[in-house]
């Protein structure tokens, strides 16, 4: 009767090497041959640590995994495209990011992924901390992904770049009309560019949201605006359902009226518009005043920054943008002098002297 397959298993005395120095081996059978694998020098107790990562590692490749020393960055990315990408409202910009990601990474294993190697990385790029810390995020996204689909033992830690700190430019109200002035000064753009600024003042949506929007998402009888299409994928960055305010409201009746049932309120010749930068900053250069530095995403800040300064509540306003009370609470509590005006009140009435 044929003996039990032991399994992997510690050879009990350490091996001598030709030069001399002692091993610990591990030992197995497979297909009826002996099969041996040395685990390095060492205390018996070194040995035994060493055997059982060389168990699972051997259980991993019995599964189908692979641990990082073993697996190409290109399968995950490639991996993560096909599989994932899809399936996601970003797709685009995963796409990008993989372009990007490949030539430097591609042909590297995963365990090769260090800080030094990400610095390299950025380095090169040459590019804004924030590309790059979206790009390592795809990167890392990827081989989660490998990870959760049963093809990867590990995923290394992957460094971000340090981030600079956010931007604080809002507009004044006389910035504002100086820009909407400027846009309506160019023949080619001031239709849908003039629209563009006005709904990023009076929503605080994000551009992607405004240029998507359909007029079967302005619901003029209920006073709302649905940012979300029908059928839109979800993402992190929420769109949310706002009110529409009496000034805005005059605007809409009016661009409705010229407009399509199902068309696009931003639109050149009924067409949807892909990107307003170009017109926004040959805009922002001719209006008077230093508006140069200012982007369309200016005009979702300014229009926060100005629901704060008159006193609407933190978390009404975390609503208006989409996003979560907390975030909005960090970033726009300094623009509301009576954010911390009822703490400090408090404290007078308890710590009189």
């Amino acid at each position: 009767m044929p003996r039990p397959n032991r399994g992997v298993y510690l050879v009990d005395k350490p091996r001598r090497l030709p030069s001399g120095v002692f091993v610990w081996v591990a030992r197995w059978f497979e297909g009826g041959r002996k099969r041996e694998r040395i685990l390095g020098p060492g205390s018996r107790a070194d040995a035994e640590k060493r055997i059982v990562e060389f168990r699972e590692e051997r259980r991993a490749a019995e599964k189908g995994l692979r641990d990082p020393d073993h697996y190409p960055i290109d399968f995950a990315l490639s991996n993560y495209v096909r599989e994932h990408a899809p399936s996601r409202a970003g797709a685009a910009t995963i796409g990008y990011n993989v372009a990007a990601l490949a030539p430097f990474f591609g042909k590297m294993m995963v365990s090769e992924i260090t800080p030094e190697a990400c610095r390299k990385y950025a380095r090169q790029r040459k590019v804004k901390p924030a590309t790059i810390a979206r790009e390592l995020t795809t990167l890392a996204a990827a081989l989660n992904h490998d990870r959760k689909e049963g093809r990867l033992t590990l995923v290394p830690h992957i460094p971000m770049p340090p981030q600079p700190p956010a931007k604080d430019r809002w507009l004044s109200p006389v910035e504002a009309a100086a820009l909407i002035r400027a846009a309506r000064h160019d023949r080619q753009a001031r239709s849908h560019l003039t629209r563009f600024i006005v709904l990023a003042l009076y929503t605080a949506a994000r551009s992607g949201a405004i240029l998507d929007l359909r007029w079967n998402q302005v619901k003029i009888e209920q006073g709302l605006i649905d940012f979300n299409p029908p059928g839109r994928t979800q993402t992190k960055k929420g769109r949310a359902i706002v009110p529409i305010s009496r000034r805005l409201m005059t605007l809409l009746r009016r661009w409705k009226a010229k407009g399509r049932p199902n068309g696009y309120v931003i639109n050149i010749a009924g067409q949807p518009v892909g990107s307003i930068k170009k017109s926004f900053k040959a805009a922002a250069k001719r209006a008077k005043g230093k508006l140069a530095d200012v982007t369309p995403h200016t005009l979702r800040h300014t229009s926060a920054t100005w629901m704060a300064q008159r006193g609407v509540p933190l978390f009404a306003v975390a609503k208006f943008l989409g996003q979560k009370v907390a975030g909005t609470t960090e970033k726009y509590a300094h623009s509301d002098p009576e954010f911390l005006a009822g703490a400090a009140a408090a404290l007078d009435r308890r710590l009189k002297p």
